[in-house]
């Protein structure tokens, strides 16, 4: 963060932020948000994990301290202070996702795809995060289990800089994944990302859309939608009236068989299920 100031070589000014950027002569924005996922690697047992971990005592000599620029007094005091530090990342990235009006939310943070899965595919599910960017393993892949996010694409930068790869490099391998770096090719309706080695070959291409999320300021201004009589939601809201309240009534807490229609899509609008869109009165 110090470095921030002293230099233009990057900009780093807080353990969490965010930028809006506005391409005007293509009609859309993107909001950036940055987030500090160092508590990944604070362990809380101060002798475990010894060479990775950040509150460690095989690397902070006795007696370390931080406290005299804002950071933790001491190793035992280091795993609460990280914790914290998420905590309120977190819960600032919901807020100004909720209240985004951009036509892009992109995420960065450091630990790879796969870690806080539930937080991540929350922000996507029901606050529209677009895409995640990370890093910290030494390679270039896109996640191999987006479904464990929602569909929340997301993909692991971390052989651009040339330190030493998570694996051996295959040097007739014109796919190897060990160093490389990622394109992104924005417009207002799509992201195109690809991957692209040290060989300068094209090794992977996927393409994100915009996701609305159903707990937006931009899903308040979305068109309700009436289920069409034959369509996938149309019948799961039927079995769900007829069948399913009775036979498993704790999948729909707050409902009864005499619940209106709008009440049923709406459950399943929120939990993305069977295509229901938006209910136009529930």
């Amino acid at each position: 963060i110090a470095y921030t100031w002293v230099s233009k070589r990057w900009v780093l000014p807080a353990p969490y932020w965010m930028q809006t950027v506005d391409y005007v002569d293509q009609g859309f924005t993107a909001e950036i948000y940055l987030i500090d996922s160092n508590i990944e690697d604070a362990d809380e047992d101060t002798s475990a994990n010894p060479e990775h971990n950040i509150c460690g005592a095989m690397h902070n000599p006795p007696g370390s301290s931080c406290a005299k620029i804002g950071g933790p007094s001491s190793i035992q005091e280091c795993h609460d202070w990280f914790q914290k530090l998420w905590d309120e990342g977190a819960a600032w990235a919901t807020e100004k996702l909720q209240k985004s009006e951009a036509d892009w939310q992109i995420m960065v943070t450091h630990f790879p795809c796969g870690h806080k899965t539930k937080f991540y595919k929350e922000l996507h599910l029901k606050y529209g995060l677009d895409l995640l960017v990370t890093g910290h393993a030494h390679y270039q892949l896109m996640y191999w289990s987006p479904e464990k996010l929602g569909g929340l694409k997301c993909f692991i930068t971390g052989g651009g800089g040339g330190i030493t790869s998570e694996n051996s490099v295959e040097p007739e391998n014109p796919d190897d994944y060990q160093y490389g770096f990622f394109d992104l090719t924005m417009t207002k309706k799509e992201i195109k990302i690809e991957s692209i080695n040290w060989k300068g070959n094209v090794i992977e291409t996927e393409t994100v859309e915009p996701y609305t999320g159903t707990d937006t300021k931009k899903a308040d201004l979305e068109p309700c939608v009436i289920p069409k009589p034959g369509s996938t939601c149309y019948k799961t809201i039927m079995w769900a009236m007829k069948d399913g309240i009775h036979s498993n009534p704790d999948w729909f807490p707050g409902l009864t068989s005499l619940s209106p229609v709008a009440k049923f899509q709406e459950k399943f609008y929120k939990e993305h299920k069977d295509g229901c869109g938006k209910p136009c009165d529930a």
